[in-house]
């Protein structure tokens, strides 16, 4: 799902709707100077249709890599297969501050070691039906060592870097990725300025990546269309920017 109207259309509903479904959020969007809501968090008890208490951004159990596209401040993105009760039912991008060796793809559900507990199959999420290409996040999810949250960045924030450090970083790790799109805007007040990036793979078929940082210089930057934080409660340094055709998940400094 790639854009708002999308999530509007996944719930059933057209765009129209919008006024009327999210009244109760209890969260801050903006268009430029017009304030707008997008998605339910985990404080919500009705969202146009009944909604599960938030803990996990997608409707997988777990998300099992498969691929990694690139990595950037300590994060990487991996396109992963999505397990609902013991299923395969799609792919979602996840990412971790885990780094799954190469030689080590596909992890399989079975191992221990996806993202997520695949064994447990009653995983409680915001979603009803499974969010193809969907951005998974999960707070209670730690690496195979159980020592780190594959997800703290997006807890916790991160230690930006210059717009140039970073664009570096990301082409270096590319893996068989080519970056197809890439922007600077800025959104909220205080401006935070962030670096957008549009990622394909043929070894990602069903998935290209939109993602973004916060960066730590202030370069030119383009206005963005919309903004907000939809999981505020657990991913505080966790961001939607919408500029252009596409819906991007981007991370916030520290």
């Amino acid at each position: 799902m790639k854009t708002r109207r999308g999530f509007l259309t996944a719930l059933g509903l057209g765009a129209a709707a919008a006024p009327l479904v999210f009244t109760g959020t209890a969260r801050a969007w903006g268009r430029r100077r017009r304030r707008c809501q997008d998605s339910c968090n985990e404080s919500c008890k009705e969202c146009g249709t009944k909604l599960k208490t938030y803990t996990g951004t997608t409707s997988c159990d777990c998300a099992c890599p498969i691929y990694l596209y690139t990595q950037a401040n300590g994060i990487y993105y991996y396109y992963c297969s999505c397990w609902v009760g013991g299923q395969n039912k799609g792919y979602v991008i996840a990412p971790s501050s885990y780094y799954y060796p190469p030689s080590t793809l596909p992890i399989q559900p079975s191992s221990g070691k996806c993202i997520g507990d695949c064994s447990k199959g009653t995983m409680l999420k915001i979603y009803t039906v499974h969010d193809e290409c969907g951005f998974h996040l999960d707070p209670d999810a730690k690496d195979p060592q159980g020592k780190n949250y594959h997800d703290a960045a997006f807890m916790t924030g991160i230690d930006s870097q210059s717009s140039g450090d970073l664009d570096k970083e990301i082409r270096k790790n590319l893996t068989g990725s080519n970056i197809t799109g890439y922007n600077i805007v800025k959104f909220s007040d205080p401006a935070i300025t962030v670096s957008l990036y549009d990622i394909h793979s043929d070894s990602a078929p069903h998935c290209d990546l939109h993602i973004g940082f916060q960066v730590s210089d202030m370069p030119p930057a383009k206005d963005a269309d919309e903004f907000g934080t939809p999981y505020e409660k657990k991913f505080k340094h966790y961001r939607h920017v919408y500029f252009g055709t596409y819906r991007y998940h981007v991370v916030t400094s520290k």
